[in-house]
């Protein structure tokens, strides 16, 4: 990727102080997509690092684990996102640009991840998601299988119908067996569009049509991801996983749509006694419903 230089020995100028990074991903998440995958994980495939926040949850967790042997390859344009928007205030575009407009994210990802000490297995990557993952499937049909994504770690558009552009393309990078994970499912955008949780409303509409590829029994496996959908379980730090079961044919542009509500994308119950129980009464309270499977999206 760099000519056999190292990135993280560039002369970018005085280095920027390693900065608190938002992440929502947690231990316990990269540990559910550790445990689910059947196989031990040689290449670990983050879309959307920014200034390297989840990266370095993975790579702490794994260390912490005794998992050796991980490349994680980060994907990102480094130029900021929602934060270095025109509307911002000054002082808050500022932290993300310098003052001739120019994106800081890039100096400030390999700070973080050099200050966390994990320069040994991150590999980073200027790219958008759908060059990366075109070029990773290139790489695996030119006959380099070390570049097959054994889990992918989606936190890129967070844009409706982008999203699902980048979701079939990521399903489609993967092996059967693959890890696709991602966050947000309860992101709700400054501006909707239309779409009030754009992540939730395409990841539920595109396994909905892929859902005879995915796997349904993670939960079994991890007592902590909680099913949404045939194939789509979530945590409760607001992840989704899935597992690629079998491969599928493209999808036909006409089937990608926009669902009417939400709600009809969600299927709560396996068991249809016990969705006639709950959905009869609204008040039904934990043993049914909580702040996440609620009524509304499950009845």
């Amino acid at each position: 990727v760099y000519f056999g230089h190292d990135p993280f020995e560039a002369d970018l100028g005085p280095a920027p102080p390693r900065r608190a990074t938002t992440t929502h991903l947690t231990e316990e998440d990269v540990v559910s997509a550790l445990t689910i995958s059947p196989w031990p994980i040689r290449l670990w495939v983050e879309i959307g690092s920014y200034q390297g926040g989840s990266a370095v949850v993975a790579a702490d967790t794994m260390r912490e684990a005794g998992v050796h042997g991980v490349t994680l390859l980060c994907v990102d344009t480094f130029l900021g996102g929602f934060g270095s928007g025109w509307w911002q205030p000054k002082e808050a575009r500022l932290t993300i640009l310098d003052d001739r407009g120019e994106a800081k994210v890039w100096g400030q990802f390999l700070a973080n991840i050099a200050d966390a000490g994990h320069q040994d297995v991150v590999v980073p990557a200027k790219a958008t998601s759908v060059q990366a993952l075109r070029q990773l499937q290139q790489l695996v049909q030119s006959g380099k299988p070390e570049f097959w994504p054994d889990v992918i770690y989606l936190d890129s558009s967070h844009e409706a119908q982008e999203t699902m552009l980048e979701l079939e393309i990521a399903f489609d990078t993967l092996p059967i067996g693959g890890v696709l994970f991602g966050d947000d499912f309860l992101f709700r955008p400054r501006w909707t569009y239309g779409i009030d949780l754009p992540v939730q409303h395409d990841v539920l509409l595109w396994a909905s049509l892929r859902q005879e590829a995915l796997d349904d029994t993670l939960d079994s496996e991890v007592p902590r991801l909680f099913r949404v959908r045939k194939g789509v379980f979530v945590s409760y730090t607001f992840q989704w996983f899935v597992r690629k079961v079998a491969e599928a044919p493209p999808l036909a542009a006409a089937a990608v749509r926009v669902a009417a509500k939400l709600s009809d994308l969600w299927d709560c119950f396996r068991d249809p006694d016990q969705r006639q129980e709950c959905c009869e009464d609204p008040s039904a309270g934990p043993r049914c419903f909580d702040t996440l499977f609620t009524y509304e999206n499950c009845c």
